[in-house]
């Protein structure tokens, strides 16, 4: 059976742009767990990478990851859940929607200070990018993601 540990531990997404393209970036005040997980990241072949954003009601989930079937290492992959959709994810919605978005792991000491934000991963290019409804889980083709969703 092919396993993804999920990391999560992160409070906050920021939703930045890069070369026109809108950036999803977790953001972690765990320095050390923001560390390992860029150096997962770093073995990931954007190619097999997947971003998927979960939605219901009130709240969305963010979730990445190499398909475990062609990592190179320890699948580990990137979890978000119970996300508020405020007036800044609906922005951010649109143009995730307009063209696939970038992925990246930024590090924190204070939220409340942008100075301390730091880019801790590459940019990665997820090849799959998408935005379902929480009742598409049952689909096989977002089995990944519905197991991610029932480890938390």
């Amino acid at each position: 059976m092919v396993y993804i540990r999920w990391v999560s531990g992160f409070h906050r997404i920021a939703w930045t742009h890069e070369t026109g393209r809108l950036v999803v970036s977790p953001i972690f005040e765990d320095k050390k767990k923001a560390i390992s997980l860029a150096r997962h990241m770093e073995l990931w072949n954007d190619r097999f990478t997947k971003l998927t954003i979960i939605e219901d009601d009130t709240n969305y989930a963010v979730c990445c990851y190499e398909d475990p079937l062609v990592s190179r290492g320890e699948s580990v992959g990137v979890l978000r859940l119970n996300l508020l959709r405020i007036a800044g994810y609906d922005q951010a919605r649109s143009l995730f929607l307009e063209k696939s978005p970038l992925f990246q792991i930024l590090y924190t000491s204070d939220y409340s200070r942008l100075e301390t934000y730091e880019q801790v991963s590459r940019l990665v290019s997820p090849a799959r990018c998408r935005i379902i409804e929480h009742r598409d889980l049952k689909r096989q083709e977002f089995y990944y993601e519905r197991l991610a969703m029932a480890s938390l």
